[in-house]
């Protein structure tokens, strides 16, 4: 009776060894939604991504890049596969139609076909937005006559209080041997601003 129960005991270990075993090599299969362009984190929400499909009303072919917009957040639908969370909108122009679009990135590469360049415009325009961030915190420094300036690039970037209030913006040319002075327009509430209209003005997005 006691060889009978040992046996026993044993052929329900090996049973469950078995299903551990199958548990342990059952095949992990992906959710539809990864396969639509979406990843699933491990927090349990979903992040979508742009995937590219075609616009019904649209051409296929005939686009061409003519520029790019940083709107600062991601909340621009793509006019082409209607994603809605684009931060870098890229413009396109159909070049039979005439038609003007503006669209992701993924989009933007697969009208145009060019896989590479729109690419590297968002990531230029990124470092960019980096730098425009980081420029008010630079080595700014009052002047004798309560200026403040800053030297940068071979530029050297003044800011200048008004009698009634609000700064004014003027820098020198690089490379200019007379030292010629640029006013940017206008006039700013804030420090933090005029600077900042100091870096669009040194500093424009490239098209």
């Amino acid at each position: 009776m006691g060889e009978q129960t040992a046996n026993l005991n044993v052929g329900m270990d090996d049973q469950r060894t078995s299903v551990l075993a199958m548990i342990a090599v059952k095949p992990t299969r992906l959710r539809s939604d990864q396969h639509s362009g979406c990843t699933i984190p491990q927090m349990g929400t979903t992040v979508m991504k742009e995937t590219f499909r075609l616009r019904d009303d649209l051409p296929r072919r005939g686009w061409v890049w003519i520029g790019i917009t940083d709107n600062g957040t991601g909340d621009f639908k793509c006019q082409n596969c209607s994603f809605p969370h684009v931060r870098y909108e890229h413009e396109l122009k159909n070049k039979k139609t005439s038609i003007r679009i503006r669209v992701g990135c993924i989009c933007a590469q697969h009208l145009t076909d060019d896989f590479t360049n729109p690419k590297l415009r968002e990531r230029d325009l990124k470092g960019r937005a980096g730098r425009r961030l980081r420029w008010p915190t630079l080595n700014w420094r009052f002047s004798s006559k309560g200026n403040l300036y800053l030297k940068k690039g071979g530029n050297v970037i003044v800011l200048k209080r008004g009698p009634r209030g609000g700064w004014a913006v003027s820098y020198t040319l690089r490379d200019s041997f007379e030292s010629e002075w640029v006013r940017v327009g206008g006039w700013y509430n804030t420090p933090d601003e005029a600077k900042l209209a100091a870096f669009d003005a040194l500093y424009p997005v490239s098209r």
